[in-house]
Formats: structure tokens, C-alpha cells, sequence
């Protein structure tokens, strides 16, 4: 057993992963927090009304708070370069469409 480690350096580890255990402990409140549906304060009797709407600054440092936000996924991942113009094939062009020549007495009377 000579390359057992110290009784210090167990001490630090166990210390490590108390704070790392309380630093989770944490952020679980915190999420169990956030999970929950707040709803808006009345002065007046009413059926409650949850608060869901955030603007979008607001949505989107909630994601940044939680690590979620990527920017590579907002960027369009399958989104290809189009050829050069001469490269592109060009529609046949064809005689625009003649208008209808029904009279009157040809058109459903509704």
C-alpha cells in the first residue's frame, strides 16, 4: 500500500465532493423553483392567470443560465450554399394565363 493516499488529501476530496453535492443540491431547488407555474397576483377575486409570458431577452437568458443555448443551433445547421447564378437551370417560359372569358349567364347565380 505505498501509493496510498494522504490522510490530507482524502480530507480535500471528501471536502470536493461536499461542496460539489451542495452546489447540485442547489441548483435542484432552484429548478424545482423554476418548474413550478407562478401565477399573477389579483387585488380583485378572479380565476388565476399563470405567468408565462416572457419576452424574448428574458427567454433567452434563462437558456443562457442553464447552459442550454448554442449558438451553432440556432445557426441553421442544414442550411447548404446555392450554386453560382450560371450554374442554376431557368424555368421554361411560358404564356401567361388568359383570363376567364365566361359571361354572365355562364357564372353561377349565387
Amino acid at each position: 500500500m505505498a501509493n496510498q493516499a494522504m490522510p490530507q488529501q482524502i480530507r480535500d476530496l471528501k471536502r470536493a465532493q461536499r461542496r460539489e453535492a451542495d452546489s447540485l443540491r442547489t441548483q435542484l431547488k432552484k429548478a424545482e423553483k423554476n418548474r413550478r407555474i407562478r401565477y399573477a397576483a389579483t387585488a380583485e377575486p378572479q380565476p388565476p392567470t399563470p405567468l408565462v409570458a416572457l419576452p424574448e431577452d428574458q427567454a433567452l437568458q434563462h437558456l443562457r443560465d442553464l447552459d442550454a443555448f448554442d449558438l451553432r443551433t440556432e445557426a441553421l445547421p442544414d442550411f447548404i450554399a446555392l450554386p453560382p447564378a450560371e450554374d442554376l437551370t431557368c424555368p421554361i417560359d411560358t404564356a401567361p394565363h388568359e383570363p376567364d372569358r365566361r359571361t354572365d349567364s355562364d357564372q353561377d347565380p349565387t
